[in-house]
């Protein structure tokens, strides 16, 4: 049948050309390696020596400590008053009222208000209907029991008379 013979091959994808690059250097006639290499040739600078006693402390200059102790105290009495400020007992709560308040209007869309109703029906009818069966349900168990009584009743009238007669009755050789 030959579905897929009459696909043409696709064309090759071009390449990209590569990112343009400056054929002649910034810097006049030197070439990059050449100005890498002119880095290496400058000649390095000499650090001081380090002090041969490292446990001292360097010099430092004077600052006025009372200065700096006036400031100190006048944040920690800040941070003191308002500690005493979060410490004070807290008001006792208040109840939050449920439900919508007295008055308050509620707007429904009258679709949804026709739907609400009718299942509220709906709801009523189902309740209703729950009702009747509990209460056949209750007749059907009473009157249960009140078979259940008369057959205790025949029981016992039963036992009562066996017993009138196997006491009038001499006792058997046993």
């Amino acid at each position: 049948m030959g579905l897929f013979s009459k696909k043409t091959p696709a064309e090759p994808v071009p390449r990209p050309n590569p990112p343009f690059m400056p054929s002649q250097s910034s810097s006049g006639d030197v070439p990059l390696k050449d100005r890498l290499s002119l880095n290496k040739s400058m000649p390095s600078t000499d650090l001081p020596p380090l002090p041969t006693d490292v446990t001292s402390t360097p010099e430092l200059t004077p600052i006025p400590i009372t200065k700096n102790l006036n400031t100190v105290s006048n944040k920690m009495d800040n941070i003191n008053d308002r500690l005493n400020q979060i410490e004070s007992p807290l008001p006792s709560p208040q109840p939050i009222q449920s439900g919508p308040k007295p008055g308050a209007k509620v707007f429904i869309r009258l679709d949804k208000y026709t739907e609400i109703i009718s299942t509220i029906n709906n709801m009523e009818s189902k309740i209703n209907e729950l009702k009747n069966a509990i209460g056949k349900i209750n007749d059907l168990r009473n009157a249960e029991q009140q078979l259940v009584d008369s057959w205790n009743k025949l029981v016992d009238e039963a036992q009562a008379k066996v017993n009138d007669v196997s006491s009038k009755l001499p006792p058997a050789n046993r």
